[in-house]
Order: structure tokens, then sequence, then C-alpha cells
């Protein structure tokens, strides 16, 4: 009970009060000039550039806003300080490793689910470059010969697209990617953690997945992450939140810096776009990335990270806390 009393519940009923506002404002606004599916698969090329652009900064906007209010110190020149840059740097190669570790582990699952297993809606896993094509018209239909050819003429197999996939999203991670997402992870893994940081680890980020999942309720309610599962997907949307959060609360722990779940949430942004061209078929509630099977995967490598980050995360602390 002490420890519910320290946490300032009004401030953080502002927080939600502004970014779950914002997120149906967005979703509405969509509504209202007739964009009623964000069906990933079907929605126009311009709307994943639109909620970069008008939906990840409310949290950043939210925890501004209150960090304004109470005075704090400026959480934006501590993150930019001198040496970010050199640290950056090394946030690259961690992001890299890790997106390859994921990528690895979702299409193994996938493919022994699917392939082996024979489970149609697990999905399936697709090797040949024929393949890959057809994925892709699938998801961007195109009837001019001239264009299917030139696809089919630069479109590897299985490893070279994911090898070219992963650069890329390495690469928009690092950048523009990476920005829009720290946005979300300035109010999310920053400000909310730190308010809810009486509750320790495991309760604050509990806390942080439910109501992150709950911030995507109106788009998912458009068909975001789960098409044709308006309700029941609000539910798995707050499912993939939960391991997600202790996983990007960890890299801010590990690295000392929000630098480095913003990267990785930018990542997982890329992962999710380009994992659909690889499988076909697959049950949006079970298939990878977002269904059972993703849920499982970040879990279990969350689990993972966590515990071989503990000595130098323990490390890490003991130095902050010895006197100057």
């Amino acid at each position: 009970m002490t420890t519910l009393r320290q946490v300032r519940w009004g401030r953080i009923g502002v927080f939600l009060a502004i970014t779950i506002g914002w997120s149906v404002l967005v979703a509405g606004a969509l509504f209202a000039i007739g964009q009623r599916s964000l069906d990933d698969s079907t929605a126009p090329w311009w709307i994943p550039v639109l909620l970069s652009i008008a939906f990840l900064p409310a949290p950043l906007v939210a925890a501004r806003v209150l960090e304004r209010r109470d005075g704090r110190t400026d959480r934006l020149r501590v993150e930019f300080s001198a040496g970010w840059l050199r640290h950056w740097l090394s946030l690259v190669l961690v992001t890299a490793v890790g997106l390859i570790v994921l990528v690895l582990a979702m299409v193994g699952a996938t493919w022994l689910a699917g392939n082996v297993m024979g489970r149609p809606d697990a999905g399936t896993i697709l090797f040949t470059p024929a393949d890959l094509v057809a994925s892709i018209l699938t998801r961007r239909p195109s009837t001019d010969a001239a264009d299917v050819a030139a696809l089919a003429a630069v479109t590897p197999g299985l490893w070279g697209f994911l090898a070219v996939a992963v650069a890329a999203t390495i690469l928009a991670a690092a950048t523009v990617n990476g920005l829009f997402a720290f946005g979300a992870e300035y109010g999310w893994r920053g400000w909310l953690a730190d308010e809810l940081s009486p509750l320790g680890s495991f309760w604050a980020n509990l806390v942080i997945g439910v109501l992150a999942g709950i911030w995507y309720a109106p788009l998912v309610f458009l068909g975001h992450g789960y098409p044709g599962y308006a309700v029941l997907g609000m539910g798995f949307m707050v499912a993939w939140n939960v391991p997600v959060s202790f996983l990007l609360w960890r890299l801010r722990q590990w690295q000392g810096s929000l630098l480095a779940p913003a990267m990785f949430h930018g990542a997982l942004n890329g992962l999710i776009g380009f994992f659909w061209v690889v499988m076909a078929g697959g049950h949006p509630l079970l298939s990878g990335p977002m269904g059972l099977i993703g849920i499982g995967v970040i879990a279990v490598l969350t689990a993972i990270f966590w515990l071989a980050t503990v000595p130098s995360v323990r490390a890490a602390k003991a130095s902050a806390e010895l006197p100057a």
C-alpha cells in the first residue's frame, strides 16, 4: 500500500488522457476521411508514414507537458548530452545483433509450426524467389507485366531477401524509424517508467505494457495488426506490448539511454513490415509476428536477454551508487 501511494497517479492520469485521447483523434480522423481499414496488406503506402508522424509522438508530447509542469530536469538534454553520437554508433551494433536473433527465431518458430508440423494457421515460410514475388504482389498488386518481370529479376530467395531486409531495417531503425520511435519511448520507457518505479521493474513493466496496448486500441479497432478482429485484437495488442515493454525497458537499463529502446522499437516496426512478405497464410491471432507465435518468441527471447544482462546491469547500478 505504501508503494502504491508513492506513485503520482494523478500525473499518470493526465499522461494517459493525452496519449490515449491523441490515439482516438488520429483513428477518428482516419475514419472520417474514409480510411476505415488499417490492414497492412490492403492499406495505402502512406498509412505507416502518417502513423509514424501523427501517432508515435504522442507519449513524448505528454511527457514533455508534465515535465514542464513539474519543473523537472530536461531529459532531452540528458539523452543528447556530449558523447551521444558515439553511443548511438554502438547501439547500431546492439540493434543489429538483436534483430538478427529475433528474425531467425521468428522464422524458425513459424517454419517449425507451419512448414514442418503442417499447421496452416501458423503460416508457411516461403523459400523460393517465385514464392516471394507472389507474396509481394499479393500485398501490393500490379498488372504491369514489365513491373512484375523487373521484380522477379531482383528478388532473391529467402536468405538473400532476409539479408537485404534486415540491413534496410537496421538502417531505418538507426535513422527515421528510430527517430519517430523515440517519441514513444520517451513517454513509455522514459517518463512513465520513472513514475512507476516505486512498483518495481516487474509490476511497472506489466502496467506499461497494458497501457501501451490500450494506446493502440483505437487503431486496432480499424484493423491495425489484427485485421478482422477489432475487439479481440485489442487484447492481443496488450499481450504483444507486455513482453515488448520488458524488452525495451531492459535495453534502456542495460545501455543507460532511451536511444537503445527507441532504435530497437524502430527495428521492430520494420520487422513487422517485411516478415509478412516471407510468410504465406496464417491466422492473425496465431501466426507471427504479432500473433501467439510472435508473442511467444518475444517473451522467450526477452527472458533470456533479461537473465543474460543481470551481471552487467548490477555492475552498472553499483558503480552509479559509488560516492563521487
